[in-house]
């Protein structure tokens, strides 16, 4: 489990949904191929990003990994994602990877030109005004988990459908 990041680049008029509709499109049609169709722009957006973020995120490795910090960044010409594992019980902790990841996010917008959209909170993420929201939407998470698991460890079911969320 983890808190996503998605990141696209949008064609001109396009909004975020309409620009993900056809990102998961474009997915579909590269696994039924199993070519990687990547144009020359793709490429050297993907080239700019991750020499980017070599310069700018210092704490990834050459596979722009976090092991400590539990990040991964995926980049993609069209699309990419930052990943961020659930597993930060300490809210300090937590203000403190996303914080990294806040930077990594704002390097791969300037460099690869995507906006970013947040699926937890379901629209486009604002780098300037949604930190504390997207903080307390990950350690919301965190604190349910304890729970979860120590109910998992004890073979407790729940009262309602696998389907109901709430």
């Amino acid at each position: 489990m983890s808190y996503d990041f998605h990141l696209i680049v949008l064609d001109r008029g396009e909004d975020v949904p309409r620009a993900l509709e056809r990102a998961q499109e474009r997915e579909e049609e590269r696994s039924e191929s199993d070519a990687l169709d990547v144009t020359p722009a793709e490429a050297d957006r993907v080239t700019q990003v991750g020499e980017a973020l070599r310069q700018h995120a210092p704490w990834l490795d050459a596979d722009l990994v976090d092991e400590a910090g539990g990040v991964q960044i995926m980049v993609e010409g069209h699309m990419s994602y930052v990943h961020v594992a659930y597993w930060h019980e300490d809210e300090e902790k937590a203000c403190d990877v996303l914080e990294r990841v806040w930077k990594a996010l704002q390097t791969m917008k300037t460099a690869g030109g995507y906006e970013i959209f947040d699926p937890q909170i379901d629209r486009r993420l604002d780098l300037d005004a949604d930190f504390d929201e997207v903080l307390a939407a990950y350690s919301g998470v965190m604190e349910r988990i304890p729970q979860a698991m120590a109910q998992s460890r004890e073979g407790k079911t729940r009262n309602k459908p696998w389907w109901r969320f709430w």
